[in-house]
């Protein structure tokens, strides 16, 4: 079960005690509103700080003291959700109780968290390196199924929500050292929550945390996160928009985007992820069978449920398959929408869905993810009754479902060679 508690100086800290593991899984966060003038700060800050501070300069010291913490795993970096963007200090360790040495390592953890947040070794020298290594990850030549998806999402949303990957270049070169390191200290002015799993327990952790601040700050610019923040603020384009673009390739790419309409019913989102399993997650979908396999239409096609809640469709296809490929989807769909579904196809998914949150339970990063939405003031579900809602869906949960998906984005990059 979720738990939290208040720290002395006004940290909050959600936890979830369990003995399933043998390590400890830590994690800060400092929730922001995804801006784009900051996406390339983020990502350059983030990774300056995972690799030194002023204590160990050099990132092969650093990287030897980690080691020394029975190896300690340490990194910084971001995540988005909707509109929401976290900074991230995550931290595994192992268990004090398994090891012989008295030392407390969740200590060693904030210790080291501190450090990050007010003792970084920002030089324009480690600056630059980040820069180059960055434009040689992001600034190369694209392939064609990743400029379709780019150019998807720049169809898919209003641009009063700016698309926060397709300018990459371009802001990477606006930014200065300057600019970072005042970002660095933006950051310290903002509210940190603490996220623990493992076999610890309230009274362990402030033990802890004993002797450490991370509230020193300006807490007015604390965000405060609602649960309608993430999806009702997103702003997609009003009409469908259909766009075909040539190009000098035999292989097209054909990106389709639908909004979903779906926001925190559980049933709902579960009934959702069963769908996108039928019309497109494994072989047995009903778009692999409709296009790939009766039609030998397209060289691959996926479905996915994509950021900010939508539904996406991608396909590589001969340009000659189009309008086969499209009328195709269209007839899926409405099938869907008017309940002719195959149970069967439904049973699999059921399976699939069961299969995998059982697979998740194992891991660390399940419950972390749990915790995360739970500091988010979204539900969460213990497994059983995960389990339990995706055996009761029926065709008529899915039928309901497919109704709220609205057609937004087709985007075809079109091969005329």
């Amino acid at each position: 079960m979720n738990q939290s508690f208040i720290l002395s100086d006004g940290t909050k800290v959600h936890y979830y005690q369990t003995d399933k593991f043998k390590t400890l899984t830590i994690r800060l966060i400092f929730k922001d509103f995804l801006v784009k003038e900051d996406y390339m700060k983020r990502w350059i800050l983030s990774s300056m700080l995972s690799k030194s501070n002023k204590k160990y300069p050099e990132e092969n010291e650093f990287s030897r003291y980690l080691h020394e913490l029975y190896s300690m795993n340490f990194s910084t970096y971001f995540t988005s959700r909707g509109i929401v963007e976290t900074f991230n200090i995550g931290i595994n360790i192992i268990n004090h109780k398994y090891i012989k040495e008295d030392i407390n390592l969740i200590k060693k953890a904030f210790e080291l968290s501190q450090d990050v947040l007010y003792n970084a070794d920002l030089t324009i020298d480690k600056f630059n390196l980040e820069v180059n290594l960055l434009k040689s990850q992001i600034c190369g030549n694209m392939n064609k199924r990743q400029y379709a998806y780019k150019k998807y999402r720049e169809l898919m949303f209003d641009k009063k929500l700016e698309d926060y990957d397709s300018n990459k270049e371009e802001l990477i070169n606006q930014i200065t050292f300057d600019e970072i390191t005042k970002y660095y200290h933006s950051l310290r002015k903002r509210r940190c929550e603490i996220l623990i799993i493992g076999d610890v327990s309230e009274e362990e952790i402030k033990e802890a945390y004993e002797g450490f601040n991370f509230t020193n700050i300006d807490n007015t610019n604390s965000l405060l996160i609602s649960r309608t923040t993430n999806v009702q603020n997103l702003v997609y384009v009003d009409q469908p928009k259909i766009v075909i673009e040539p190009s000098d390739t035999k292989q097209s790419q054909l990106c389709i985007g639908y909004r979903t309409n779906v926001l925190f019913n559980i049933k709902e989102r579960y009934a959702l992820t069963t769908l996108i399993n039928m019309l497109g997650g494994d072989t047995y979908s009903t778009l692999y069978k409709e296009i790939r396999e009766k039609r030998s239409l397209a060289y691959s096609i996926s479905v996915r449920e994509d950021t900010s809640k939508s539904v996406f469709i991608h396909t590589s296809i001969s340009s000659s398959n189009y309008e086969e490929v499209i009328k195709v989807i269209n007839e899926v769909m409405e099938n869907y929408k008017s309940g002719n579904i195959d149970p069967n196809l439904l049973e699999l998914a059921r399976i699939g869905l069961t299969s995998g949150t059982i697979t998740e339970y194992d891991r660390p990063s399940y419950y972390m993810e749990n915790l995360f939405t739970y500091s988010l003031g979204e539900t969460t579900l213990p497994l059983e009754e995960r389990i339990k809602i995706a055996n009761e869906l029926t065709i008529e949960d899915i039928r309901k479902v497919s109704e709220k998906l609205t057609l937004s984005v087709s985007y075809f990059l079109k091969g005329e060679l």
